[in-house]
């Protein structure tokens, strides 16, 4: 493969087009229209089409004898940072009308690592289980804008070493890194993956090594095929499969063999280069900017409705961020890589960051703007709040858990208690510690993944070592004549939770095979439209010292699914908590808050309240059946 044969091509519109189809998915798939379920493919088409374009700009400038570092990043930062900067500044005002203070949090930390281009390092560290929901987060896809950004650092110096030292061993180093990097995707489950570089950077050298066959081998009459490639993924998969490497390369596939067949007389060239999709394709950058925060923003207005978005309203959101990003396109990305940076302007461009970091520093130090809302105080002085009391925790800090951070409480007794669960089951192990600490020796296995790495047959999320079910049946060995109580969220029994497949009756089986007892507590209500409790508050649905409930029907229809799955389930005790939240303070009404009494800390998890409702229940229960419960 010979590079030297590697000159500067001209716009192709062809390319353009690939653009608009790659960006409409993205939109259609974050807009939610069921037809394009596998529209975030659309990303990794922009990321084989960057290789290919930014290559031959390198390559053919180091051929030519002109390639310059400091050219090459003055245009990617004319290319890139003022449409990016004009979209961010945008989301400012917004954010601090619509944004609750812990969603402000996390928007200010998104908005500085996308100023810095490591925004797919900090969402792959945000803890996305206790984050705001990711429909709701405005910068969420600037995580591949990061990656274009460091691929653009580094490529180029990547590009001038082999050039100059290895220059016929180009293509086979890029190759070989391409094949390294779809390898080592293969060898993790682990949803980092989705925001690194080195994982994304085969679909990059994609487009490079496309570049360099381009240029070397005349191939035609395949793109027909391609575009079906393309498109099939994209219809075909769906979220569940967004980890996984099998669509992309059929996708990837599909548009190597269009851009390096397709000719300018195809039936396919004659389609994207109709003038809607030309248009499209030209603002295909300020659409991708603008989607996200249109859609975001437009979503947590909604959710303060207590609405959904309707089918009309998304393709009026649609309309909107078209007409936008054209104007983006022709008053911004056009201008900026035109006109010449005069004084005023590098003075405006300071003046924005400078606004920009102040607002971040600001909100960052007093915890997200809470003087904004006026019930924000009220909840700080609310002790069902202060969470950092409500776990047990290690000498070091770390909250008791699974086996990942493992807790034992040993007392001279030969009973024994064991906690098992999720995250809602970690709320209750320092209550139940209080109340048998001097009677029995307390182990809580207690965390989220804890909970997917047992009690799910495959690995939901990709964190798992694989050998917790293992350690979990040496516990049990271990660990006899004890009571086993076991505790979860009520959505690890809804169908989108499911899709890994339940393990809990081995594992119940397991446990009773050994002489244990087993007390299942039924899962708790949810709080009201399932929002974050504190949100309700901040966003005035609700005065504080209001009653926060609904009617008990909405929560019988999940109750009777998990009633029903537990039925005839071995032989352990089954305990049912509703009637703690339920009808007891008003008759067909559960209740997440009344008066000054608040049960709930977010959407799903108790307050201290809620837990010492919970767990006296739970206690009366075990004195109503002590009869039965011999190891107790």
């Amino acid at each position: 493969m010979n590079i030297s044969k590697i000159k500067r091509i001209q716009f192709r519109n062809d390319i353009n087009g690939l653009r608009a189809v790659a960006v409409l998915a993205v939109v259609f798939y974050h807009a939610e229209f069921n037809v394009f379920q596998g529209g975030w493919l659309g990303v990794d088409i922009f990321f084989v089409i960057s290789g290919y374009l930014i290559s031959n700009i390198i390559i053919s400038e180091l051929n030519a004898g002109n390639f310059s570092f400091k050219n090459f990043y003055i245009r990617r930062i004319r290319r890139i940072i003022p449409a990016l900067f004009f979209m961010l500044f945008t989301t400012i005002p917004l954010s601090y009308f619509l944004l609750s203070p812990k969603a402000m949090l996390e928007y200010l930390g998104s908005l500085t690592s996308t100023i810095f281009f490591y925004a797919n390092y900090y969402f792959d560290n945000l803890i996305f289980y206790n984050a705001e929901p990711t429909v709701f987060m405005p910068l969420l896809h600037t995580w591949s804008l990061a990656i274009e950004e460091q691929y653009y650092l580094l490529f180029p110096l990547l590009a001038y070493v082999l050039f100059k030292y290895l220059r016929n061993y180009f293509f086979m180093i890029i190759s070989f890194m391409t094949i390294i990097s779809i390898f080592i995707n293969s060898l993790t489950q682990d949803f980092s993956k989705f925001y690194q570089l080195q994982f994304r950077v085969w679909e990059l050298f994609l487009g490079v090594i496309l570049m360099i066959i381009s240029f070397n081998f005349s191939i035609r009459r395949l793109e027909k095929y391609g575009f079906i490639l393309m498109l099939f993924p994209m219809l075909y998969f769906d979220s569940s499969n967004v980890n996984q490497i099998e669509p992309k390369l059929i996708s990837l596939i599909g548009i190597s063999l269009i851009i390096i067949s397709n000719t300018e007389d195809t039936l396919l060239s004659k389609l994207l280069n109709t003038k809607v999709l030309t248009l499209i394709g030209l603002s295909s950058y300020s659409i991708y900017l603008f989607h996200q925060p249109l859609f975001a923003f437009y979503r947590i207005q909604k959710s303060k409705e207590m609405l959904d978005v309707s089918e009309a309203e998304k393709i009026f959101l649609v309309f909107i961020l078209l007409i936008i990003s054209y104007f983006s396109w022709r008053l911004i990305e056009i201008k900026f890589q035109k006109i010449t940076l005069t004084l005023n302007i590098k003075i405006l461009l300071i003046l924005i960051l400078l606004i920009s970091a102040a607002f971040i520093f600001i909100g960052t130090t007093n915890k997200g703007y809470p003087d904004r809302f006026v019930q924000v105080e009220n909840l700080a002085l609310n002790s069902d709040f202060q969470t950092n009391q409500l776990f047990l925790m290690k000498e070091d800090g770390e909250i008791c858990g699974g086996f990942e951070s493992y807790c034992e409480f040993i007392n001279d007794s030969d009973k024994k208690i064991i906690l098992i669960g999720d995250s809602q089951s970690q709320t209750l192990q320092k209550y139940i510690y209080e109340r048998i600490k001097n009677t029995h020796s307390f182990i809580p296995l207690t965390s989220d993944i804890f909970f997917r790495c047992v009690f799910y047959i495959e690995d939901p999320v990709g964190d798992c070592n694989g050998e917790e079910k293992e350690k979990f049946e040496v516990f049990i060995s271990n660990n006899r004549n004890s009571t086993y109580i076991f505790f979860s969220s009520y959505k690890r029994y809804e169908m989108n939770w499911l899709k890994a497949g339940e393990n809990f009756s081995p594992m119940f089986k397991e446990i009773l095979a050994n002489k244990n007892h087993l007390l299942i507590l039924s899962p708790i209500p949810f709080v009201y439209e399932n929002k974050d409790i504190k949100n309700l508050y901040i966003n005035e649905d609700f005065e504080y010292m209001e009653t926060i409930g609904y009617d008990i029907a909405k929560w019988d229809v999940h109750r009777n699914k998990i009633i029903s799955f537990f039925k005839n389930k071995d032989n352990s005790l089954f305990l049912d908590p509703t009637s703690v939240f339920c009808n007891g303070f008003v008759k067909n009404f559960c209740i997440n808050a009344h008066r000054d009494k608040i049960y709930y800390y977010d959407s799903i998890h108790l307050s201290h309240t809620g837990v010492e409702l919970l767990v006296n229940f739970l206690f009366d229960e075990i004195d109503k059946n002590i009869s039965v419960l011999k190891n107790y």
